[in-house]
């Protein structure tokens, strides 16, 4: 497995989609422990992402990168205000339109 540090370019190649993989990619990062299909690991700052969608796992090497790695999850996917709002709104609206 090889071990990356671009987010975007992670993020590129799991390619969430679901409201549940985008709440669940970034609560793991948030709570730093395994939720949905992202499975993290803590070792001193630094934070290992993985998933079944890539070989690849990702390296957020410092507090920065992960505060980076959230700002691109909420620019990309138009989160605003708080996740679990954001959710709720988003699981609302699907199955509104089920």
């Amino acid at each position: 497995m090889a071990t990356i540090t671009d987010f975007e370019s992670w993020l590129d190649r799991i390619r969430p989609k679901s409201t549940i993989d985008v709440y669940s990619l970034y609560r793991a990062i948030i709570d730093q422990e395994n939720l949905g299909r992202f499975h993290c690991l803590k070792n001193d700052a630094q934070l290992f992402l993985r998933t079944d969608k890539t070989d690849e796992v990702l390296m957020l090497a410092s507090d920065e990168a992960v505060k980076e790695s959230l700002s691109t999850l909420r620019r990309r996917f138009s989160i605003e205000g708080d996740i679990r709002g954001w959710y709720i709104t988003r699981r609302a609206m699907e199955r509104y339109h089920e």
